[in-house]
């Protein structure tokens, strides 16, 4: 086993508790246009870009509207409930504390770089990272590798000497096929099983445990 160098992080699910108010703004989004949106619907678009997601959607409920008035109509939505209602996903801020000295780290998301900077700026959630690849950095979003394989890069690390925290099946996939370990952060929003994912754990503390063992067997070896 490689040593582990380097700990990269989602941002939806992973740093921010945003996935519930994801899909508040989606419902409402879509109740605009007359349709009723089945969260079940949801879960395999989870981790993908923007762009990707609502191309989706669009085919799966025939919605006739151009994706760039739904992006811009969700946008709003979504910035109006993120501005009174997005915080840290419990234990990250201590979690990040405590690795941020001994690990080297980033942030790998979908979302696109003005959201992030406009979450930095008007919502309680500030950029702990100097490394962030975001939707407009990479050719192919998740579940390709290239979003992971970027932050690697520019990390000047090997994925095989990073653990990646994910929180979606399209996350964890991008992840392991970029040759990262990965572990999979279970909530409220995303799929009780992730049968790529190298471990699954439900909070920040278990995540702590669980790599203070991995980097003790790595020493054992």
């Amino acid at each position: 086993m490689n040593p582990i160098k380097s700990i990269i992080f989602d941002f939806d699910g992973v740093v921010v508790d945003s996935e519930p108010l994801y899909e508040r703004a989606e419902t409402e989004l879509f109740l605009s246009y007359g349709i009723q949106i089945q969260t079940a619907d949801l879960m395999d678009t989870k981790g993908l870009s923007e762009k990707m997601y609502l191309d989706i959607i669009k085919k799966r409920y025939h919605i006739n509207a151009p994706t760039d008035e739904l992006m811009k109509k969700g946008r709003r939505i979504l910035k109006r409930i993120f501005s009174k209602e997005l915080r840290y996903i419990h234990g990250f801020r201590e979690f990040y504390q405590q690795i941020q000295t001994n690990y080297k780290t980033a942030l790998v998301t979908s979302s696109s770089r003005n959201l992030l900077e406009w979450i930095f700026k008007f919502t309680p959630i500030r950029n702990h990272f100097s490394t962030i690849v975001t939707a407009e950095d990479v050719t192919h979003s998740k579940p390709h590798p290239e979003p992971y394989l970027n932050a690697c890069r520019l990390l000047n690390v090997k994925p095989a000497e990073c653990i990646v925290i994910e929180d979606s099946i399209n996350g964890v996939n991008s992840a392991k096929n970029a040759g990262a370990m990965t572990i999979a952060l279970k909530g409220k929003c995303t799929p009780a099983r992730f049968e790529n994912a190298d471990y699954t754990v439900s909070n920040y503390s278990e995540i702590a445990t669980l790599i203070e063992s991995i980097n003790q067997a790595g020493m054992s070896k």
